[in-house]
């Protein structure tokens, strides 16, 4: 299993109290989890606004992660594999396809609507809680 964290799941995460950090912990034993530099800098960004205190949490969380390169292009993915993404959400995507990773853990499933709980490119979207269940499962 190689989980991609997106910008959302890294904010949420820095939170001390936080029960997705239990999440992250059980996705590290068991497998990998990934992010980029550009999930890390959105996450930082919001962190300055609305939660400053957590930025420390953040950086101590995301030292253990891999970080996948975003490059142009997702490899295997289609104009037809990408229905009504925004532009801002394309490098989270193609990152996690290109770092090979099993699944991409999204906190909003507006962000990824019609690709929400399903596989493209070898690739799952996933919430914390439909991961959750699938760990639990596993």
């Amino acid at each position: 299993m190689k989980v991609f964290l997106d910008a959302n799941i890294l904010f949420s995460a820095a939170n001390p109290e936080s029960p997705l950090r239990i999440l992250l912990e059980d996705i590290t034993r068991r497998g990998q989890v990934v992010t980029s530099a550009f999930a890390q800098e959105e996450a930082r960004r919001n962190l300055e606004i609305k939660r400053p205190r957590w930025l420390l949490l953040l950086d101590s969380l995301i030292s253990d992660f891999e970080v996948g390169v975003v490059p142009d292009r997702a490899l295997g993915l289609s104009e037809s594999d990408l229905p009504e993404l925004e532009t801002k959400d394309l490098p989270i995507l193609t990152a996690a396809v290109n770092v090979r990773c099993t699944h991409l853990l999204m906190g909003d499933r507006r962000h990824f609507g019609s690709l929400f709980d399903r596989s493209v490119a070898g690739l799952k979207v996933v919430s914390p809680i439909l991961l959750a269940k699938e760990l639990e499962n596993a």
